[in-house]
């Protein structure tokens, strides 16, 4: 289905094998996750948020949903109680202060050989302030580099980081991936007149960060 494509090409290879898996939707919003991993076949799905808008329709993917009222206090609660946790678009919503000790304790929700995906706007790119700014909730402009010393100080071992994938689904996003592909070498060359071959240049140009790691 079109209206999970970006699902299809960025998240399915990281889903654990096991349907039956303990699976987290950290910050679960509406529920468009859990209604991907339901038509996937996944069976054991939770999800957790600070906010219940929406959340009558999440009854036909899960009847576990937690409104999470401290995230300290609910991750707290949740110690080994997962298999893969998902944590897409929401881990730069928390500040500097906390986002460590929230990671951390998102490593600690992991049982053992559990993992995590973390997806998150990429603050490199252009656009990338703009999506802080329209946003108030937004605390942190996270790039490859500080989502992996996040990932590493919360003493989680990645596995993988990449650019997201955008699906092809028309001519509109046709156009869109070819004339994306030319800014992002644009890009490249742009930091590279500003900051010459500069090991801390980012690799990744793509408007979203996808990380992997395991306990």
């Amino acid at each position: 289905m079109k209206v999970f494509a970006d699902l299809e090409k960025n998240l399915v290879m990281h889903l654990p094998a096991d349907k039956n898996a303990r699976i987290l939707d950290f910050g679960c919003g509406t529920g468009r996750l859990l209604g991907f991993l339901h038509q996937k076949g996944y069976t054991n799905l939770h999800g957790a948020d600070i906010d219940t808008t929406g959340w009558e329709k999440l009854q036909q993917f899960t009847k576990s949903l937690t409104k999470i009222e401290d995230t300290i206090s609910y991750l707290k609660t949740v110690a080994g109680a997962y298999d893969f946790v998902i944590v897409k678009d929401v881990i730069y919503y928390f500040d500097r202060s906390t986002v460590q000790e929230i990671t951390t304790l998102l490593k600690s929700a992991l049982a053992p050989g559990g993992s995590i995906y973390f997806e998150i706007f990429n603050g490199a790119i252009l656009t990338g302030p703009y999506v802080q700014y329209k946003d108030l909730g937004i605390q942190l402009i996270l790039t490859e580099q500080s989502l992996q010393h996040l990932i590493e100080r919360s003493g989680l071992k990645l596995v993988c980081i990449k650019g997201n994938t955008i699906p092809v689904t028309g001519p509109v996003s046709l156009v869109f991936v070819i004339v994306n592909f030319w800014q992002r070498l644009w890009l490249r060359l742009l930091f590279f007149c500003e900051r010459s071959l500069d090991d801390q240049n980012p690799k990744i140009l793509k408007r979203k960060v996808i990380a992997v790691a395991s306990a």
